[in-house]
């Protein structure tokens, strides 16, 4: 695919009637001032709330929106992963359609990935900018300090998945993890994965401050059982990638 433009922010959507047409507005409204070339794209499973039909509707009105549809598929990381490999972006960004992401923090996140980098926004470098239910604070926070610590990453947020990175970097990533048997898009937490592999090769990973805000329309896709779930899957993982630390190699 020709990539003749130069961001992609790539969102996957299930039941999201009621932000998508709100945050395809937001999106527009962060990028526009940048005047870079834009696209953003929603990837949507067939949702039965009429999501895939809004987004339709406006990309009659906005050339910079494409709708993407899976059908009989699920999964928020294999939908992104979709979405990339369907974008056309020389960067390409991944962010929640729920506004737990920020889209203000869209351009800092992109601009600073020009360079190579896998930009990570960050719920953790400012105080209160994690924003939700009282419950998953602690384990968010102590998951990440451990993925800190045994990892060696230097990061602070590895499992928000509001991040970004040049498409070559992104390439680079996925086919350097496949070699390995290691695929973070068949996690719904697929950010942990993706830093370890940008420490193993040497690729600089930088975060940026993004507020994180709890969903206030529609309904969370995680529930406290499958938190708990992905907690146990994420401290697995991590345990898994830990000879990721060891062997570094060169950019060559």
């Amino acid at each position: 695919m020709t990539r003749l433009i130069d961001y992609s922010v790539v969102t996957a959507t299930y039941n999201e009637a009621q932000n998508i047409s709100a945050l395809l507005s937001a999106i527009t409204g962060a990028l526009e001032p940048t005047g870079r070339t834009y696209e953003i794209v929603v990837v949507d499973d067939n949702s039965p709330d009429g999501t895939g039909d809004i987004v339709q509707a406006a990309t009659g009105k906005n050339s910079n929106i494409r709708l993407v549809t899976r059908v009989g598929e699920r999964g928020i990381g294999p939908a992104y992963l979709h979405g990339i490999r369907h974008s056309m972006g020389n960067v390409v960004c991944t962010m929640d359609a729920d506004f737990s992401h920020p889209p203000a923090s869209l351009p800092q996140l992109l601009s600073a990935a020009e360079d190579g980098s896998l930009v990570l926004g960050s719920r953790f470098l400012r105080k209160g900018d994690f924003d939700t239910l009282w419950y998953r604070v602690l384990p968010t926070r102590s998951i990440n300090m451990w993925h800190r610590w045994l990892l060696r990453t230097g990061l602070h947020d590895h499992t928000n998945g509001y991040l970004a990175c040049r498409r070559d970097t992104m390439d680079r990533l996925l086919a350097e993890g496949a070699r390995l048997g290691v695929r973070p898009f068949d996690r719904t937490l697929y950010g942990l994965i993706l830093a370890t592999l940008a420490k193993r090769f040497r690729i600089p990973a930088k975060e940026v401050p993004a507020k994180y805000v709890f969903r206030t329309q529609g309904e969370t896709k995680i529930k406290f059982g499958t938190g708990v779930l992905l907690l146990f899957e994420e401290w697995f993982d991590s345990l898994r990638l830990v000879p990721c630390r060891y062997f570094n190699v060169s950019n060559s």
